[in-house]
């Protein structure tokens, strides 16, 4: 019996663009979105119906699927222009807020090393790019690695603060500021932690509402953690008041999504819930449940939370539940970062365990006193 196979691509377009589909799980439809092309356009280019020679285009798509341009036959000793790398950020921050961290990482690579060689040539229209490029690759890293890895994220942040001040730009110079203390936050080096954040709100006071707003948040967080409440609830209400004037634009742009009122509740609920005062960690929950947007990202982020507060109020079974829920969420996207709030969890739950077992002991031995063996 006869069987018609399908043609292996000879086009070097041809064959990224299937590998990159089946490395990606994804349809003809959403490698096109990614693309900004007509879907068709993807099937002609795959099927080799239509051969593009068209250097600009070839490199273009380069740019969107982070590999050399060489793969696709073209000579790599090019420069971006402003557009093209604007294109890539965004595109890489498309990916973020879907959750493909696997897609964005080679890309957003990719970008950060070809704009290095355009700033190094003098060009400073790029140094904005790419101090934008290592924002995106700091949140990549710190999202998809370990605590232990922070260093890599941080890497990101440093580079970042350098072209800011080489830009003299305050807005980046704060965002820049307030990831690198949070990064010192999260390895539990709190002293640095708030110095960074502190310097984030102080040494730039020119920047934007929402750099200072999402500083502010994080600063509070850092407060909390290392005992000063009273910091906590006064940058929180900061926090608060700043996200409710802030404007949708200027936190697209600046924070890219990941600061607004919805932050803000998940922050209170979180660091209320570290404080053992879960009547008022469940209202911001409630809050932050209303507010954030419905992404993989944030329905993981809330999962988490909702779980950590049952927990910590006694509700142990349910929130177990929850807990299995957004691991397997995390493990599906490579959310490494949120899979570590489970293992906290975990522990706590270990921790009850083990005071319940003690208690259980001493009350045993008062009720039916030691046991005799003869």
């Amino acid at each position: 019996m006869s069987q018609e196979f399908e043609k292996y691509p000879s086009t070097p377009l041809a064959r990224e663009l299937r590998q990159y589909r089946m490395l990606h799980n994804l349809k003809q439809t959403e490698l096109a979105a990614n693309l900004n092309v007509d879907v068709k356009t993807v099937g002609r280019w795959e099927r080799e119906e239509i051969i593009l020679s068209d250097i600009r285009e070839l490199r273009r798509i380069a740019s969107m699927l982070g590999i050399d341009a060489e793969r696709l036959g073209v000579a790599s000793s090019f420069f971006l222009t402003v557009e093209q790398a604007d294109e890539v950020i965004q595109h890489v921050w498309l990916l973020v807020k879907q959750s493909r961290y696997f897609e964005a990482k080679p890309v957003v690579e990719k970008l950060i090393g070809d704009l290095s060689v355009q700033v190094r040539s003098g060009d400073h229209d790029m140094l904005y790019r790419l101090a934008k490029a290592h924002q995106a690759a700091g949140h990549i890293t710190a999202i998809m690695y370990r605590t232990s890895e922070t260093n890599i994220a941080l890497y990101h942040y440093r580079e970042m603060e350098l072209a800011a001040r080489q830009l003299q730009d305050q807005t980046l110079l704060n965002v820049a500021l307030t990831y690198e203390g949070d990064m010192y936050r999260r390895k539990g080096n709190l002293s640095d932690a708030v110095a960074y954040l502190e310097a984030a709100r102080d040494e730039a006071p020119e920047a934007n509402n929402a750099a200072k707003g999402n500083g502010i948040q994080l600063l509070g967080r850092a407060y909390v953690q290392a005992g000063n409440v009273k910091g906590f609830e006064q940058a929180m209400a900061e926090a608060e008041e700043r996200a409710a004037q802030g404007t949708e634009d200027e936190i697209e742009n600046t924070i890219h999504g990941l600061y607004n009122l919805g932050t803000v509740y998940e922050d209170y609920n979180r660091s209320y819930t570290l404080l053992n005062n879960t009547k008022k960690a469940f209202d911001y929950l409630e809050l932050a449940e209303k507010t954030l947007p419905d992404t993989v990202h944030w329905q993981t982020l809330l999962k988490t939370a909702q779980a950590a507060t049952l927990v910590q109020s006694g509700e142990i079974t349910a929130g177990i539940e929850i807990a299995i829920e957004a691991a397997e969420l995390c493990k599906k996207h490579g959310t490494l970062r949120l899979l570590e709030r489970v293992y906290t969890i975990q522990n706590i739950v270990e921790r009850m365990t083990r005071d319940i077992n003690r208690a259980n002991m001493q009350l045993r031995d008062v009720l039916h006193g030691p046991i005799e063996y003869l």
